[in-house]
C-alpha cells in the first residue's frame, strides 16, 4: 500500500493525495477509535458469519473502540445503481472490441453485458444521482464513526458446480449475498479492507468489511493487523505448498 498510495509526478490527478502515514500500523490501543455498525443490514447474513463478527467486534472493543448504531438509507436503490453504473461502464470499456470477446467470455458475462446493452442514458444518469447521494450520506456518518463495519459477504464461499467450470454460472440469488456489503464502497468511492476473523460449520472463512474516509487506509490497515491477534488460522482444506519442507 505504502509504495501505491500518494502523488505520482506522472500523474497530475494525483498531485492532491496526502502523503502515506503508516506510523500508527503496529499501535493496538484503539482507545478513541469510533466504529459504526447499521445492525438491519450487518445482521443479514449467515448465523455463524453475524457471530464470528460479533466477536471481533468484542475484541475490538477489548482494546478500547467503541461501537455505535448508525443508519444507512436507500439500501435496495444503491444497489441497484451499482448494478446499472458497473455493467454499464464494463460494457462501454469493451464496447469498440465487444465481438472479439464474445468467444473467450462465459456465458455468464456475455449474459450480463446483453442485459447491460438495455440501460438507457437516463438510467445510467439517475444511478449516478443516487451515487452522489451516497457520497453525501457516507460523508455525514463519517463525522461521527472512524470506520463502518459489515460482514464481507452474506454467507460463505458457495460450491462450484461441476457444469460452471466449462460453462459459467449464472444465479443471481448468490450473487446478491456475495455482494451485500460491497456497493456502498464501490459505488461511493470509499476504501474497504477485508479481513478473515472466524470460519462457519464447514470449515469455511469468514470475513469483516471495514469502510473508512477518503485517504484514510491507515486505520483500516491498522484494524486488520490488530485483529490478527484473536484470529487462529486453520489451514486450509486444500493446500499446496510452493516452499520446500
Amino acid at each position: 500500500y505504502s509504495f501505491m498510495a500518494g502523488p505520482d509526478p506522472r500523474q497530475v490527478w494525483t498531485q492532491d493525495q496526502p502523503s502515506v502515514d503508516l506510523q500508527s500500523f503496529d499501535d493496538s490501543d484503539l482507545t478513541g477509535v469510533r466504529l459504526g455498525v447499521f445492525l438491519p443490514w450487518f445482521n443479514h447474513a449467515s448465523v455463524d458469519i453475524v457471530q464470528s463478527c460479533n466477536q471481533m467486534l468484542d475484541s475490538f472493543k477489548s482494546l478500547g473502540a467503541t461501537v455505535q448504531e448508525i443508519d444507512i438509507p436507500d439500501l435496495d436503490e444503491i444497489r441497484m445503481a451499482h448494478a446499472v453504473s458497473f455493467v454499464t461502464e464494463l460494457l462501454t470499456s469493451l464496447k469498440t472490441n465487444f465481438k472479439p470477446f464474445r468467444q473467450p467470455l462465459g456465458l455468464d458475462a456475455l449474459v450480463n453485458l446483453t442485459l447491460a446493452q438495455q440501460f438507457k442514458g437516463d438510467d445510467y444518469v439517475k444511478a449516478q444521482r443516487v451515487r452522489a447521494q451516497l457520497i453525501r450520506k457516507m460523508s455525514q456518518i463519517f463525522q461521527n464513526v472512524d470506520a463502518v463495519v459489515t460482514p464481507s459477504t452474506a454467507r460463505t464461499a458457495p460450491p462450484i458446480p461441476p457444469d460452471a467450470l466449462k460453462k459459467g454460472e449464472s444465479d443471481l440469488s448468490t450473487l446478491t449475498e456475495l455482494m451485500r456489503y460491497a456497493p456502498q464502497a464501490n459505488l461511493g468511492g470509499f476504501p474497504a479492507i477485508s479481513f478473515p476473523v472466524g470460519y462457519d460449520a464447514q470449515g469455511l472463512p469468514v470475513g469483516m468489511q471495514l469502510m473508512g474516509r477518503p485517504w484514510e487506509e491507515s486505520l483500516l490497515l491498522r484494524l486488520a493487523y490488530t485483529s490478527e491477534r484473536f484470529f487462529a488460522r486453520h489451514p486450509p482444506m486444500m493446500r499446496f505448498s510452493l516452499l520446500p519442507n
